[in-house]
């Protein structure tokens, strides 16, 4: 990917294509949740940009959702609200009104201890982020995996820069242009 030149700096990457440094509480990306008013039609649209979906599992509280997976265990999940039958689902349709787009973001934390110790030192609660051990489902199939548009992880999100240096992020040396052509730094 060719580098852009880019104005002042407004937006940072975090990439999970580093090496993770030796003791980090996240090392990467896990998920991200990207509310949809239409299901159906939001599904629609990344088969057309060549995903492979897989449908999700029912939910209790009526959420319905299907994911893009990657066979690194990344995956990005669809996901909407049929009603306001407990918290989560009544989150999902108040920010649905501001239209469909990121809900929530997954990062991978192998070690849940450490990560509750640093998030306590920082006084620090996340909403809208989760951590997670990367749990592939006994249901995923090698068709899961085979995007037509090549796609085989998530490698990358654009995120607020106060949050990076909390969770440990480290700057990486390369230049990096966000979307929009807006500047951007990336972080590790």
């Amino acid at each position: 990917m060719p580098l852009l030149r880019c104005p002042s700096s407004i937006a940072f990457l975090l990439s999970a294509t580093a090496a993770a440094a030796e003791g980090a509480v996240v090392r990467g990306l896990d998920h991200i949740s990207l509310a949809v008013k239409d299901l159906e039609q939001a599904q629609a649209d990344f088969e057309a940009l060549g995903f492979v979906l897989k449908p999700g599992r029912p939910h209790a509280n009526g959420l319905r959702n299907t994911h893009a997976k990657f066979p690194d265990g990344t995956k990005l999940e669809l996901i909407t609200a049929l009603a306001a039958s407990d918290a989560l689902s009544s989150d999902y349709l108040e920010w649905l009104q501001q239209g469909n787009g990121p809900a929530f973001l997954g990062f991978f934390a192998p070690n849940p201890k450490a990560l509750e110790e640093r998030l306590a030192l920082q006084n620090l609660s996340l909403e809208r982020v989760f951590f997670s051990r990367r749990q592939h489902s006994p249901t995923d199939r090698p068709k899961h995996f085979a995007h037509p548009n090549t796609a085989f992880a998530l490698s990358g999100v654009w995120l607020e820069r106060r949050l990076l240096p909390l969770l440990g992020a480290s700057p990486v040396e390369a230049p990096a242009c966000s979307p929009f052509g807006a500047a951007a730094a990336a972080f590790s």
